[in-house]
């Protein structure tokens, strides 16, 4: 069965829907809602999800440049036919880039994207798409007189995203945008952390996204605490800086309920005018109608430089207690040249890959990464083997030793891993070790991280460490050089 904390109901609405810029508008039914149980899968393979750094301008700017843009390019080859209700289909490399841009916003959300297409849910999508072709409308429930009626496209119809004048690539653009849908159902079927395989289907003019195949394990997406779309960190401008597309955030666990929750948005510590949906205790949906509208005359929206827009949720429920979630979404335009180093990383102290939660309880702010270790886990041996990658400058076998529990802390004859990557410029491990909450403070004879990094000119890491404090005067200035010390002891 379906897990009880992703449960979700979504109002029918019809409604028309315009994603891109030109003219043409496409048409979106109601999203599905699932009537029987979904098959969970029995795979115990390990997650082969595409990992961003959200975080990370350049990343973020490769990623959309390498995962997204290519696969909107491919043509559409559908042998069907309306006249002689074929269904038809299309090539594997129409088909496999319908699936790579539904990953790369899986991948974006922070999701798996270890997702498939399946030819047993193909089937239902390709008739369901037919038939909406052919009957020029849209319906989860086609009667028997729908031209090109049949089986399989009622199981499609009514277990599918669907789409009229959108296909392939695009119709998935549609299914995130979602705009003028109430609930976003049709994004929240394409970013559900549980999703494993789907089905899709393309005709010339209509598309059907098979959304009740395959899902994993709960366990497999137990860390996932939250889906907001756009997310947190570094987004392309398209996908959100406009007055109508909606924004989302969706918290699971038992208990949570987000229909007493407010949302604020604010530009530069100003606020913005928004538009909040009501009703929906499953989700969390607001239009920012103080962001400009796409013209003509302001290029439709294309940035010149980066805007931060931070949002502010309050009196959110979330197992049963009122929290407050803050986080930042910074609109970039992936065509502007790269910006120096100490722009392209947002301070993990201020917004993390998950939420800063204020309780109100305790007015006391926790941070939720789920790179934070607990102490008590810490292993020895793997804290040592963090010293010696970081002193060797091998950012991968640091972050390795990080996910296996090392004490980002953890010193040898009073050196931290902080303390070797700031000294010697490892700008990655710097940012790696500040991300599992390695301290800024820790002194061996009056040098600390930042100390080191300023001796050694190392501006950018002095910026990345004097952000993660309000006391300048760590930067500790020695008249002695400071002793470096060989290669950590395994």
């Amino acid at each position: 069965m379906m897990n009880s904390k992703f449960t979700l109901t979504f109002i029918a609405l019809f409604c028309i829907f315009s994603f891109s810029i030109s003219a043409e508008s496409n048409q979106l039914g109601s999203a599905p809602i699932s009537k029987k149980p979904i098959t969970i899968t029995k795979e115990e393979t390990k997650s082969r999800s595409t990992q961003i750094d959200i975080l990370n301008r350049n990343a973020v700017v490769q990623f959309y440049k390498s995962n997204y843009i290519p696969y909107g390019k491919v043509k559409n080859s559908w042998t069907g036919s309306t006249k002689s209700c074929k269904i038809g289909s299309n090539s594997k490399e129409y088909d496999e880039a319908t699936l790579q841009n539904l990953k790369y916003y899986r991948s974006m959300a922070g999701v798996p994207s270890d997702i498939r297409f399946e030819e047993k849910y193909n089937k239902f999508a390709r008739a369901a798409a037919l038939m909406m072709e052919a009957q020029n409308g849209l319906s989860h429930n086609p009667p028997v007189s729908w031209q090109c009626y049949s089986k399989e496209g009622r199981e499609g119809a009514g277990s599918s995203n669907l789409c009229l004048g959108c296909v392939g690539p695009d119709a998935i653009d549609a299914y995130i945008t979602d705009s003028g849908v109430i609930g976003v159902g049709h994004r929240i079927w394409a970013l559900h952390p549980n999703q494993k395989a789907f089905g899709t289907g393309s005709t010339k003019r209509a598309h059907a996204l098979y959304v009740f195949g395959e899902w994993r394990k709960s366990e497999e997406s137990s860390q996932i605490k939250n889906v907001s779309w756009p997310p947190k960190g570094f987004v392309p401008y398209k996908f959100g800086y406009r007055p109508d597309y909606p924004w989302s955030y969706q918290a699971f666990g038992s208990g949570t309920n987000h229909k007493e929750a407010k949302v604020k948005m604010l530009i530069n510590g100003r606020s913005i005018a928004l538009d909040q949906e009501s009703g929906d205790s499953g989700i969390l949906v607001w239009y920012p109608r103080g962001l400009p509208k796409p013209n003509k005359e302001n290029d439709y929206n294309k940035l010149t430089q980066d805007v931060s827009v931070d949002v502010e949720i309050s009196n959110l429920l979330i197992e049963g207690k009122v929290q407050n979630i803050k986080y930042t979404v910074i609109f970039i335009n992936p065509d502007l040249e790269e910006l120096s180093a100490s722009n392209t990383t947002i301070n993990t102290n201020t917004t993390s890959q998950d939420n800063n939660i204020i309780n109100n309880s305790t007015s006391t702010i926790s941070n939720s990464d789920s790179s934070e270790t607990n102490t008590a886990d810490y292993n020895k041996e793997v804290s040592s083997s963090l010293l010696s990658s970081a002193y060797e400058g091998n950012n991968k076998k640091v972050l390795e030793a990080l996910n296996k529990g090392a004490d980002p802390n953890f010193s040898h004859q009073g050196w931290t891993a902080l303390m070797y990557a700031s000294y010697f410029g490892y700008e990655e491990i710097v940012i790696s070790l500040l991300k599992y909450k390695a301290d800024v403070s820790i002194e061996l004879n009056g040098w600390n991280a930042l100390g080191l990094a300023d001796h050694k000119k190392h501006m950018n890491i002095v910026k990345l460490l004097q952000a993660k404090t309000t006391n300048r005067s760590l930067l500790i200035k020695n008249k002695e050089k400071p002793p470096i010390k060989t290669v950590p002891a395994p």
